[in-house]
């Protein structure tokens, strides 16, 4: 055992690192907000649990310029040569480059741009999107009519072939939830917790 400072500035005892136990590695870092990176190092204390393995590719932000498109492409391609391959991929949202302040005929082209290389030739993998706040048309654009068709989520949903911006599925055993935590804030958006 050795002492450790916590976020707060409270000393606590900690079990040296070997004796750490998944449960405890898993509420210490929820409680510091650190990422669970290292939670596949204690799979060998679940043994009946099933696996799952899945990509996750986030902040595309594709459109015409930077090579946005090959790049995006490359990235799906290349999941194909990963041993064990994912079960599947969700896309962390952000797909196109900033349609939230841009014409309808911009974000048009993005998401014309962007979705036959999701949905297309680069991966056989069912593919799980999540709406991101650049995915979304109008918001920010003062000559949007919210009347529109496609404004606000309604383009990004139907272009990612989705009924609603949050849903579950099950995989492998496990019950894997999808949220959407991007709302609507005057000509803008709020997302967070």
């Amino acid at each position: 055992m050795r002492q450790r400072l916590s976020r707060e500035g409270i000393i606590r005892r900690m079990p040296d690192s070997h004796d750490v136990t998944r449960r405890q590695m898993m509420m210490t870092s929820a409680a510091l907000g650190l990422p669970l990176a290292a939670a596949p190092a204690f799979a060998a204390d679940a043994p009946n649990q099933p696996v799952l393995r899945f990509a996750h590719l986030t902040d595309m932000h594709v459109d015409s310029r930077r090579h946005a498109v090959e790049g995006f492409a490359a990235a799906l391609q290349h999941l194909a040569k990963i041993t064990p391959a994912p079960d599947f991929i969700i896309t962390g949202g952000d797909h196109v480059f900033d349609s939230l302040a841009s014409s309808r005929a911009w974000a048009d082209i993005n998401s014309g741009i962007f979705t036959p290389i999701l949905f297309g030739k680069n991966t056989k993998l069912p593919i799980h999107p999540v709406v991101g706040n650049h995915d979304i048309w109008g918001w920010g654009d003062i000559d949007a009519n919210q009347l529109d068709a496609g404004y606000g989520k309604a383009l990004a949903l139907d272009r990612l072939g989705l009924k609603q911006s949050h849903y579950s599925l099950d995989r492998a055993g496990w019950h894997v939830v999808i949220l959407d935590n991007v709302s609507r804030r005057d000509r803008s958006y709020f997302g967070g917790p």
